[in-house]
């Protein structure tokens, strides 16, 4: 069973993604259903990550050759 401790109100904006840290390893099947309920909730533009805590992610800047 999935727990919800702490749920916030989030303003989304344009380019946004969000990651979920679980505790537990998800079923494909659960992750995909978390996945759904967020596309309802939210909408197709603001992407869900979902990842084990502890995961870390890092943003590697591309560089496009204007420099």
């Amino acid at each position: 069973m999935i727990e919800i401790e702490d749920l916030k109100r989030v303003r989304v904006e344009p380019g946004d993604i969000f990651v979920l840290e679980v505790d537990e390893p998800l079923t494909r099947a659960v992750a995909h259903e978390l996945a759904e309920r967020w596309r309802e909730a939210v909408g197709p533009d603001a992407p869900l990550i979902i990842v084990p805590k502890g995961l870390t992610l890092y943003r590697r800047a591309v560089d496009d050759g204007s420099a």
